[in-house]
C-alpha cells in the first residue's frame, strides 16, 4: 500500500544523497606526486579542502614551501591555481581517474605551457602529518 511505497522513496533518497555526497569529499585531504619540466622535477604535495581552498607544498610539508591557492572541479577534470613567490600565475590542469585516487594533467605558467604532474590520493590523517 502507500505506507510502503513511501517507506521505499524514502529509503531510495536516503540512498542515493549517501552516495552521491562522498563524491567532493574523496577529494578532499593530501594528494602526493611529481611535477616536472624539461629542467626539472620536483615532489607536490596538495592538500585540498572542502571550500575550493589549496595548499601547495613543493619538496615537503613546511610553511617555507606552502602556497595558498584554489581549485575547481568539473566533473572529472580538475584545475588548480596558484601564484608563486615571484607572482607567476600557475594553473595545473587534468583529470581524475575513475576512482578518483589519482590526477595527472598540464602545467601553464603565465600562460604558457611549463611541464606536467601527477598525484595520487593519499590515504593519509591529518595527524600523522602534524608535528
Amino acid at each position: 500500500g502507500i505506507m510502503k511505497a513511501l517507506l521505499f522513496l524514502m529509503t531510495a533518497t536516503v540512498f542515493t544523497s549517501f552516495v552521491n555526497r562522498p563524491v567532493d569529499d574523496d577529494l578532499d585531504g593530501y594528494w602526493m606526486g611529481y611535477y616536472h619540466s624539461d629542467i626539472s622535477k620536483e615532489k607536490v604535495i596538495i592538500k585540498l579542502d572542502g571550500d575550493d581552498r589549496m595548499d601547495f607544498y613543493t619538496g615537503g610539508i613546511d610553511d617555507h614551501t606552502k602556497l595558498e591557492g584554489s581549485y575547481k572541479i568539473f566533473g572529472d577534470s580538475v584545475a588548480f591555481s596558484y601564484k608563486t613567490i615571484d607572482g607567476e600565475e600557475v594553473v595545473m590542469q587534468g583529470h581524475f581517474n575513475h576512482r578518483r585516487t589519482y590526477m595527472d594533467g598540464i602545467c601553464r605558467t603565465n600562460n604558457k605551457p611549463s611541464g606536467s604532474f601527477y598525484l595520487e590520493k593519499q590515504k593519509l590523517e591529518e595527524r600523522i602529518v602534524e608535528p
